[in-house]
């Protein structure tokens, strides 16, 4: 199964039990949501097993949530990336050990790009040789 499926499965199982508890309030009465942990700005989420979860924050952290003992530690990374604006670390993928995740780039002055960059993933740090997968920014 390929991730865009995995996700698009995902999408429409939490599409439908989103609809659920709106338009049946009888099973809506029964659930209550429980805050487990603070985040600054999160951006996305993907999941590395059942128990674990990556999620990326616009202010340039990346954080291992497990989901089991409500544990958060923080991904060291080293993306060169401006949360200015609609900026900052975006969207964030696992796949296969490795983790890909787009970014708005600081470039020379003042100038920004979005770019994609991936990296190996070891619990701790994606480690150091992230590669960028366009140097060059893309001009529609």
């Amino acid at each position: 199964m390929t991730i865009k499926r995995k996700i698009t499965q995902i999408y429409l199982i939490l599409s439908i039990a989103i609809l659920i508890c709106l338009f049946t309030p009888a099973l809506s009465d029964g659930i209550k949501l429980t805050k487990i942990i603070d985040l600054e700005s999160p951006w996305s989420t993907t999941f590395v097993n059942n128990n674990n979860v990556l999620i990326s924050e616009k202010f340039g952290k990346i954080k291992l949530l497990n989901l089991k003992n409500n544990k958060i530690k923080e991904i060291k990374h080293n993306l060169n990336y401006s949360p200015e604006g609609q900026g900052g670390l975006l969207d964030i993928l696992f796949s296969k050990n490795r983790v890909w995740i787009s970014y708005s780039e600081k470039r020379k002055g003042s100038k920004t790009s979005t770019s994609i960059a991936s990296g190996e993933f070891n619990n701790k740090l994606l480690l150091k040789h992230i590669s960028l997968i366009s140097k060059k920014p893309f001009i529609l």
